[in-house]
């Protein structure tokens, strides 16, 4: 079973709204840390299109099951992980709508489920993903010109894989 991180690529890369914003070759949807040259200048000027996001793991809460006495003791395969999703363009407005299209993503998907990844993909009985908060600010360190950010803090319900 993939990690949550590779679920929320996988889906994200099938989302016409996110192919749009983030285009699909490459779909700029990083894992930690933006590839060097990812974010561009969209052309036309402050259109939507050039965006990048940025998905890092903050922390993972899970809960011991407790068997039958103390022989049988085993963390729980339902994980919350809490994620930071930066979205990061050259200009404010469009960072910002951005954003919502992720956000507008988020409350469609549904990571303790299969559903999503059956063949055909069917859609889950419900969306366990919760915005904890938004905030805005700037990237100084990806070129000359700072780029804004859009920063979603959020909590995802996940199956994790054990094996």
């Amino acid at each position: 079973m993939p990690s949550a991180e590779e679920k929320l690529y996988m889906l994200a890369s099938e989302n016409a709204t996110l192919q749009t914003d983030l285009g699909t070759s490459p779909f700029r949807w990083c894992d930690r840390q933006l590839v060097q040259g990812m974010l561009q200048f969209s052309t036309p000027p402050n259109t939507i299109g050039a965006s990048c996001v940025r998905v890092r793991r903050i922390s993972t809460q899970r809960r011991y099951i407790q068997g039958n006495g103390a022989v049988n003791t085993n963390l729980s395969p339902l994980s919350t992980p809490r994620f930071q999703i930066d979205v990061l363009d050259y200009n404010a407005e469009v960072a910002r709508q951005v954003a919502a299209d992720v956000l507008a993503f988020l409350g469609t998907v549904c990571l303790a489920s299969e559903d999503q990844f059956d063949s055909p993909a069917t859609t889950p009985p419900n969306f366990p993903n919760f915005l904890l908060s938004q905030r805005a600010g700037m990237d100084y360190q990806l070129s000359k010109q700072p780029a804004y950010v859009e920063s979603l803090d959020v909590r995802l319900f996940n199956i994790e894989n054990f094996t």
